[in-house]
């Protein structure tokens, strides 16, 4: 009975902070227990959506394959551990495809963040070449490290900084699409930080997208939901957030208006969950006050989908997950039937 009281209290505490973090706008790590829920399956910490924030500390190896692979060279076993995002997602991935086999190269941009991490191994699994852009040199250094069956070491990462417009010079040669996918981290660097990756970089590449990638064929970008209602008289956010909200929503604009070939997929937090659950995905469109949340495995899988075929491309879509009564499993057949956005129109109403 005393385990059971502790359980619940300590589950009432995820809540509240869960509920404290989204209205403040991030979540700190160490303030957000990990608890095993009746309604979770494995142990999640959950974050919320409008920032790709740090993980947890990192677990110990759990196969022998990985605690060779990050045994050896200058990075210590348990930082690259670190660096890398824990065990879940150092994962051996299938045979690496031949150029032949190739869909084509994608840009990752913010591909060392948890949802980055995600998107990488889904695109990697489908048959995509990738190119990940991370300003995280020890981040590069550590997956050099790794044995050729490790997700990592099969992404070509260049270290380029989205605050620094210059950095992303020539970024764009050779890319065939791009996945949008980086926080700007402004709870750590500074608010400004919201325009210059958020608003300030989705224009510079969209700028060399023009210039340097003109055959690109999709260019897919995360974004939040609350981004057509932040400006409203009394919308309940901090100024933090509300700030977000309103380089995100720039961003939307400079996509939707920019000429390229789209697809923006936005959402309301994400969880750590590293397993893709494709029967618990939902898709709607618009910009609903209430939302799931979802993994950034599925988010993986939603956003790889976008870019398998120009029918997804000028759409705008909502990605969450059904809850515990269920309602999902027909996700594809949602895709199939999202409606296109109004053409020259700026961001598209709730």
């Amino acid at each position: 009975m005393t385990l059971s009281i502790a359980h619940a209290c300590q589950a009432i505490l995820c809540t509240a902070l869960l509920a404290l973090s989204v209205c403040e706008g991030f979540a700190t790590p160490s303030l957000l227990p990990q608890v095993r829920t009746a309604s979770s399956c494995s142990r999640v910490a959950r974050r919320p959506g409008f920032l790709s924030t740090r993980g947890a500390s990192s677990p110990e190896p759990t196969t022998v394959g990985e605690a060779h692979s990050l045994h050896h060279g200058d990075v210590g076993r348990r930082e690259l551990l670190r660096l890398l995002g824990g065990s879940a997602l150092v994962a051996a991935m299938p045979k690496k495809n031949s150029a032949a086999d190739s869909k084509g190269t994608v840009l990752v941009v913010g591909a060392t963040g948890p949802i980055g991490r995600a998107v990488c191994q889904s695109l990697l699994s489908q048959g995509y070449k990738v190119r990940g852009i991370t300003r995280k040199t020890k981040f590069v250094e550590a997956a050099s490290q790794l044995p050729p069956d490790q997700w990592p070491s099969q992404v070509k990462w260049e270290v380029r900084d989205l605050a620094v417009p210059e950095s992303l010079e020539g970024a764009l040669k050779g890319v065939d699409k791009v996945v949008f996918c980086a926080g700007s981290q402004a709870y750590n660097g500074g608010i400004e930080l919201n325009r210059k990756v958020y608003g300030d970089a989705v224009g510079t590449l969209v700028r060399l997208a023009k210039q340097d990638a003109k055959d690109l064929s999709s260019f897919v970008l995360l974004s939040s939901v609350g981004v057509t209602k932040y400006a409203a008289p009394g919308y309940p956010a901090s100024e933090y957030l509300l700030d977000v909200l309103k380089w995100k929503a720039n961003g939307e604009d400079l996509l939707r208006t920019s000429g390229l070939p789209y697809t923006i997929c936005r959402f309301a937090f994400y969880s750590g969950e590293p397993v893709p659950t494709p029967n618990a995905i939902k898709i709607v469109q618009g910009d609903p006050n209430r939302n799931n949340g979802i993994s950034v495995a599925n988010i993986g899988v939603v956003m790889t989908k976008c870019l398998s075929d120009a029918k997804y491309n000028s759409r705008t879509l909502v990605m969450s997950e059904v809850g515990p009564n269920g309602g999902g499993g027909n996700w594809e057949a949602e895709m199939a039937q999202l409606k296109e956005d109004i053409k020259g129109a700026p961001l598209l109403a709730p």
